[in-house]
Order: C-alpha cells, then structure tokens, then sequence
C-alpha cells in the first residue's frame, strides 16, 4: 500500500540530502510501518553544502521513501507570479503520482492542495484532508495595504471556501474544535487530530519548577507577528519594572527576526532576553525545555501547536492563549492557563500567578505531563490509521510492511 503527501513546506536538497525546516515533515516518517512506500509531494529547493549545516532540519529519504520536487516559491505572492511558468508541470506531477498511489492526504490550507484534491475525486482514491490551521486568522497578523489587500483578501477567501468544500467529500483531520464548528465537520468523517513527534523516550518527570531567584520564561516558534512574540516582549518589560527577576529565551526562526532584535533594544530588556535561533527538534532543543521555569505561547492565531506537547514532555507550567486548537489541549487551570490573546496584563499576571502558588504550578505541571501520553506519535499515527481504515475497510486487505 503506497501513501502519497502534499507538504506544502519547502524542502531543501544539497545534492546528497533533504532536508526542512519544519518538525512536522518528520511525523510522516512514523507512517512507514503500515505502508510499503510514502511520496512526499513539496515544493524543494536546491542548496549548498554549508546552508544545509545551518539551520536545516535533516529528513530521512529511503527506499521506502522518496521526495518528489514541486517547483520551488518563496511564499504565496511568489506562488501567483511563477504560476504560469509551473501550471503544466504541477497538474503532470501530480497527474502521474496520484495514479500511482493508494491514499492521497493533503496538508491544508495550500493552493497546490486544491488541486490535489480534484485528481484525487478523478481517480477515486482515498483523500485525507489534514487542516492544520485557520488560513483566515492566520492571515490577520499579516499587514498588507492596497491592491496586495485586496490579492491576499481574495486569496484567503478561496483557500477557506476550498477547505470547507473539499471537506464534504473527504475524511478530516483536524486541529480543534473551532475549525471542527467553522467547517462544519461530519462527526463521521472528522476526528481531531495532532502530528506530534513527542514518544515515550522523550518524557522528562520532575516535581517543580522555579526554584531559583531569577525565573526563567521560554518561547518557541515561527518568528511572525501572529505568534504574539512582539507584545510577550511587551510583557517582561512589565514584569521587570514590577521587581520581577526573569529572563525569556527565545528559540525560532522567521522573516521578522531583525524587528524582533530591534523591539528588544527599544523596550532596553537586552539583558534578559536571550535569542538561540532555530534549533532543530531533538536532544538539544529538549534540554532547553527542561531549564525553563515557564513555558509561554502567546499566540494571536493557532491550530494545535506542538510546542505545548513539548513543554508537557518536558514538565513544564504552560501559559498559552485561548485561540485556535489550544482550548482542545489545555484545560485552564487543571493542564495549563489560558489567557486572551494580546492581554499583556493577563499574561504578566499569569507569569505571576505560577511563580507564586506553587501548589498551581506543581498541579499544572503533573496533569501536562498525563496530558500528553496521550499525544504521543504513536498514539496519534494509530488513531489516524484507525480512522481511516474505518471509512476505507478494503485498504486493511492491501499488504503492509
């Protein structure tokens, strides 16, 4: 049985390997022991020896499982402008792959995912749609002016009508209850859905945190203005002038990196802000985990972010805001706090409020830690294949690895 992907994140190849950036290409991987072969389907771009020594996430390409290069953009305007030139060779590419394949998923929201699912309906294939976010909040943070308003309105609009359309005729999983409510999901074709990479050996068991003088507060991410980076700068700021000892580290990567050194020197907090970069998911990234004191995701828009399983794994007090998928994760005040995004107020109160009760902070630390045995790649691969196999019952009779 063949599995073909549509990863919209660009892979990256130095003549040797792939490579991305994104964690979540990994969690493909997991599917190889119920599959003979997996395609993933991705935009690739061809780099050099030292840039993929940089800040690239390697990815394993075997013979059970192979990249088929979609031509390389570089963001959605870039899409638009080279679309012409590609048109041809992305309906032949996915043409002759669909026809090769037993189970199409796509990873949505995304252009090529549109068509995608039309070849798939031609040739009757299995779909699975994963929605890995709401396009139309995520678009919010992203300040355009003009006619580019005016492209990026109506390319949002398509995306979110094709999301809604293309999810009556095929099973969804999907990234909390709100976009299970917005799209109107069949309760039979839809089931809620994280591709987590936390498994059992990445469980770090400890009582308590903050115990030091200086608390250290920790944010991981994609550096965009969604992410709420810009106003939890705002926030220790305020928490520094209110006699609080705290440092954040900051670890991501993103197009907004130099405004976010720049914010830093305007609020004067260089001294307790401390930026690592991108760091690749694995060993290292898990100890920077296991020295915070408080895990924060301020986030203005959001699916079902991985980074809370990983602060879980990692026993850690989460404070996150109430948007997206992350009420489907966290129970306020039992697994983690919720807070109203863009609330400074809120969140410094909250830094607060687990600094000082440390019965809350033990509680929210014990309950994150159960919470996420039950977000464990495993747990989450066989949840995904039961339900497929579930709706396509003839696929369990095709031979398995």
């Amino acid at each position: 049985m063949h599995l073909l992907v549509l990863h919209e994140e660009p892979y990256y190849n130095n003549g040797k390997d792939y490579f991305s950036k994104s964690s979540s290409s990994r969690f493909i991987e997991f599917f190889l022991h119920f599959f003979n072969k997996i395609s993933i389907c991705a935009p690739c771009k061809k780099i050099d020896l030292n840039e993929s020594n940089q800040l690239l996430k390697f990815f394993n390409v075997s013979k059970k499982i192979n990249i088929i290069e979609l031509p390389y953009w570089k963001g959605i305007e870039d899409f638009f402008l080279q679309f012409p030139n590609f048109f041809w060779r992305i309906l032949k590419i996915v043409d002759q792959n669909i026809k090769k394949n037993d189970v199409i998923w796509i990873r949505l929201p995304s252009i090529t995912g549109i068509i995608f699912f039309i070849f798939s309906k031609i040739h009757r294939k299995p779909i699975v749609l994963y929605v890995a976010g709401d396009i139309e909040k995520a678009w919010d943070s992203l300040k355009y002016g003009g006619v580019k308003k005016i492209i990026a309105k109506a390319i949002i609009f398509l995306l979110d009508k094709s999301i809604a359309f293309m999810s009556r005729f095929a099973l969804v999983l999907i990234t909390g209850q709100e976009l299970y409510q917005k799209y109107n999901i069949d309760k039979k074709k839809g089931l809620l859905f994280i591709d987590s990479l936390i498994q059992e050996k990445n469980l770090f068991f400890r009582i308590d945190t903050c115990n030091n003088r200086v608390i250290n507060l920790l944010w991981v991410g994609k550096i965009v203005p969604k992410k709420g980076i810009f106003y939890l700068l705002t926030a220790v700021k305020e928490l520094l002038d209110a006699g609080n000892e705290v440092n954040l580290i900051l670890v991501g990567y993103g197009p907004y990196k130099e405004k976010l050194k720049k914010k830093i020197r305007e609020l004067n907090i260089q001294k307790n802000v401390e930026f690592l970069g991108y760091i690749r998911f694995g060993k290292n990234l898990f100890q920077i985990y296991r020295n915070a004191d408080i895990f924060i995701l301020p986030s203005l828009s959001e699916g079902m972010p991985r980074v809370i399983l990983e602060a879980w794994a990692s026993s850690i007090p989460v404070i996150a805001t109430e948007i997206g998928g992350i009420p489907s994760l966290i129970q306020n005040n039992q697994n983690g706090l919720l807070i109203k995004p863009g609330s400074v107020k809120e969140l410094c109160m909250a830094v607060e409020r687990i600094k000082q009760n440390k019965a809350l902070r033990q509680k929210l630390i014990k309950n994150g830690l159960k919470s996420v045995q039950n977000y464990t790649t495993k747990k989450q691969v066989q949840n995904a294949l039961d339900f497929i196999f579930t709706f396509y019952p003839n696929l369990k009779n095709r031979p398995v690895a």
